[in-house]
């Protein structure tokens, strides 16, 4: 995985090289995205391996609990954050090139604003634990769950705000080590105190984990010069935080379009098919969060690099979108194919024969990941050149999408049928995306469409073997396997000649 990340980023570079784009500001940026993608996937293995501990220790109900309440966690916790942490990032970097003292100011004011929120959310979420547990779900096992997953929420908040004022400071080391220690000293509490306080230890990790990454990054910040405790004068808290709220606002309206429907999925999955069915795809699901990394890792130095172009070299961004969305599908597709045709095998080498029934669940949430990378890529361009409204209007459209195909499919397919959403959602997104791309934006993004179409029948065809509707033996799955990729590889073979040339050279 790392090597494939490290191809991704050459590209970039030979693309940048080519453009004559290539200057000391954007090779720091190269390093720092990777950098960051080494963290994502470090950070990606080491909460994969705490999940895989969990579900092992308890009963796949059990298990369903802790998803169910980490979801509901996830939608409250995009109040008590309210994307502050985002806005932060934006100003501290925008005024450290102007005033050292204005961007602390910003910080400041961001932390007040975050403990404001955080501390209301938080005794709101302790208040409905039961109404919520007891009411909406009819699980006394929530009820028990919920304080734990409010402290888990308000540490989440805190540590939110440390990435943004980190990376708004370029301090891309102190961001890798955030990323990376929050999960590993999560991990290394779950295995301590799980055979005492059981599946409450999910949360208590992560407040312990995420509080003691905030405490030491406020002390590593304040050693070099950029202390968040102290005073702000009252006229430049009112002035910076009216600042942040009108950059927060808009951001955070798309963040809970896409929160609160992963969360309407998981209500209607329980109520419709238990929490067994929560379990089997709470694990389907991890295989969508730890590989998400990848595409993260590509979009991290793309976006910037938009926004470089959209002040000298408008015209040339298409250009530059249509070959990234063709290298990235490319690259990532052998990934994504092998380990959505071998997830039967793999879930139960991770997991356990327990949650053989994941397995289709997973194969789809590995297909819908593919797809939601390939949307990063078309949607970099709304991000760079800040058409955020656009961005909303394209998360409101697949929100409805997903929800339509959602409420049909969940009741009668249970966690298929809610992996089955996400996949056949993201794919439409893609092709929104690139439809709107071409007429809001005027990219012209044409050159992917026979890869991304190609990919959309492969992993068809994939699906179908996974499902025992024709039954395939290992040695049909390889050569389908073998098939895609050499497909792919001609569909792409420009890329990869690049890509190894400059390999070669190194």
């Amino acid at each position: 995985m790392l090597e494939a990340m490290d191809n991704h980023i050459i590209v970039f570079i030979i693309i940048l090289k080519k453009m004559g784009c290539m200057n000391r500001n954007r090779q720091g940026l190269v390093r720092g995205s990777m950098i960051i993608g080494a963290s994502l996937f470090a950070a990606g293995v080491l909460s994969l391996l705490a999940s895989i501990v969990l579900a092992r220790s308890v009963s796949v109900n059990e298990f369903g609990f802790y998803s169910m309440t980490l979801s509901l966690q996830t939608v409250l916790g995009m109040f008590s954050s309210f994307s502050i942490g985002t806005a932060v990032a934006k100003f501290v970097a925008e005024y450290n090139v102007r005033d050292v003292r204005h961007a602390l100011k910003f910080a400041k004011a961001g932390l007040r604003l975050v403990l404001l929120f955080s501390i209301i959310t938080t005794f709101i979420y302790f208040a409905l634990a039961k109404p919520i547990g007891n009411g909406l779900y009819n699980e006394p096992g929530i009820v028990d769950l919920i304080p734990f997953s409010a402290l888990a929420m308000f540490s989440g908040a805190l540590l939110s705000l440390m990435v943004g004022i980190a990376q708004g400071n370029h301090r891309m080391r102190l961001l890798s080590s955030m990323q990376v220690s929050a999960p590993a000293i999560s991990l290394i509490i779950i295995i301590v105190l799980l055979p005492y306080i059981g599946i409450r230890v999910a949360f208590v990790s992560l407040f312990l984990a995420q509080a003691t990454v905030v405490l030491s990054a406020m002390y590593q910040l304040e050693r070099t010069g950029f202390p968040m405790l102290g005073r702000v004068e009252a006229d430049d808290t009112i002035h910076h935080r009216r600042m942040l709220l009108s950059f927060a606002i808009p951001a955070m309206a798309g963040s809970v379009v896409v929160t609160l429907l992963f969360w309407i999925g998981s209500t209607v999955l329980v109520t419709t098919s238990g929490f067994l069915a929560v379990g089997y795809f709470a694990v389907a699901m991890v295989f969508f969060q730890a590989l998400s990394f990848l595409p993260s890792s590509v979009i991290f130095p793309l976006v910037p690099i938009v926004a470089a172009m959209s002040v000298h070299s408008r015209k040339q961004i298409g250009s530059l979108i249509s070959r990234s969305l063709r290298i990235v599908s490319i690259l990532l597709f052998p990934i994504f194919f092998a380990i959505a045709l071998f997830s039967r095998d793999l879930i139960v080498f991770l997991y356990g024969p327990g949650y053989y029934e994941s397995s289709v669940a997973a194969y789809l949430m590995v297909t819908a990941c593919y797809y939601y990378g390939i949307a990063m890529i078309v949607c970099a361009p709304i991000s760079g050149l800040g058409r955020m409204w656009v961005g909303l209007g394209l998360n409101l459209l697949w929100g409805t999408v997903f929800l339509i195909l959602m409420m049909i499919a969940t009741p009668s397919f249970g966690p298929s049928g809610l992996a089955m959403a996400f996949a056949m959602s993201y794919v439409i997104h893609v092709a929104n995306s690139i439809a709107v791309s071409n007429r809001v934006l005027n990219l012209e993004i044409r050159g992917a469409l026979l890869i991304i179409f190609t990919s959309v029948v492969l992993f068809t065809a994939g699906y179908i073997s996974i499902t025992d509707v024709v039954e395939l033996s290992l040695v049909a799955k390889i050569s389908l396997l073998a098939f895609g990729m050499a497909l792919m590889a001609y569909l792409g073979r420009i890329e990869f000649m690049t890509a190894l040339n400059r390999l070669l050279k190194r």
